[in-house]
């Protein structure tokens, strides 16, 4: 009867440390299963943030690509004005050219029309002295025309 008894103290001693571990082990799941909740909030938190930047870098990616083919278009747009411009210019500078010969061309011939002006105002003077020479010359035949009568 003694081993039987020794053999229930210890049963019950098995007993009892079996229930220790199971309610240390039910406690240690409980608190496992509270971490494990609170790492499957965090992962789903996480989830929706990176999902939100997925999102957020498709959005950025699309307006990239809009802004790439507006900026193509304006590029595009602003390349075909410049190559207007510079046709334009070119031919501004040519009229330029030209009408800056035209310039010279015509300073020439107002110099030398100034020169034929002043050329025939001395001629005219010239005239003017002999004209008036004359007339005196006609005045004095007159007088002694008259004068001989």
């Amino acid at each position: 009867q003694s081993t039987i008894c020794e053999l229930k103290m210890k049963s019950e001693n098995i007993s009892k440390t079996l229930k220790a571990k199971k309610a240390e082990i039910r406690c240690k799941v409980k608190e496992n299963a509270a971490e494990l909740c609170i790492i499957k909030l965090k992962l789903k938190d996480k989830q929706a943030e990176e999902s939100e930047q997925k999102n957020r870098t498709i959005q950025l990616k699309k307006e990239l690509n809009l802004f790439k083919q507006e900026y193509c278009k304006d590029k595009c747009r602003i390349d075909k004005k410049i190559g207007e411009l510079r046709v334009e210019l070119k031919s501004i500078a040519s009229n330029l050219k030209l009408i800056n010969s035209e310039l010279c061309d015509a300073q020439i011939e107002s110099t030398n029309l100034k020169c034929q002006i002043k050329d025939q105002n001395e001629s005219i003077k010239q005239l003017d002295s002999t004209k008036e020479m004359l007339q005196q010359e006609v005045k004095r035949i007159k007088e002694t025309a008259d004068s001989t009568i």
